[in-house]
This record gives C-alpha cells, structure tokens and sequence, in this order.
C-alpha cells in the first residue's frame, strides 16, 4: 500500500493489524511529481503448504479486504504473479 507519510490512514492500518496482517516492509521515497509516499508491505501467513493460503482462506481474507477498501471507495483487483516476476 502506498499513502501519505505525514497522514497515515490510522483506521485502515489497525483493521488490517486486527484480520491478522502484519506490516512486513515499511520505506519510503520521493514521487516523480516531488510528492513524499510511505510504501507499506503486508502479509498474514495461511496453514498451507509455506504458510500459504488454503482456498477458504484466500476466500475468507479476500472477502474481508475488499470490504475493508470498499468502504473507502477502493476497489481491490487481485493479481497472481508468476515465478519469473516473483523472483525479478
């Protein structure tokens, strides 16, 4: 998630903390329009196979992230990525 650094949005963040995700990554940079941007990583870890999600996990997390930024008008569009991009 990327988002203002000097106006974080509290209430998301400790909903996300609340379902079970952990901030992993936390850096920031410069935007080429000059503007400052807090890039924030997340994962919550599922009980298959190298702490993946099993299909009703994935269903279950998912349904509870896209209401969670829905509510704030973003809609959520998943994307698997494959090996090669994974490793890049």
């Amino acid at each position: 998630m990327a988002t203002d650094p000097d106006n974080p949005p509290a209430e998301v963040l400790a909903a996300l903390a609340a379902m079970g995700f952990k901030n992993t990554y936390s850096g920031g940079y410069t935007h080429k329009d000059r503007g400052k941007v807090l890039d924030l990583h997340f994962q919550k870890d599922g009980t298959d196979l190298f702490q993946g999600w099993k299909a009703e996990e994935m269903e279950a997390n998912m349904a509870a992230i896209t209401a969670l930024f829905s509510g704030i008008g973003i809609t959520i569009t998943p994307r698997v990525m494959t090996l090669a991009e994974a490793y890049a």
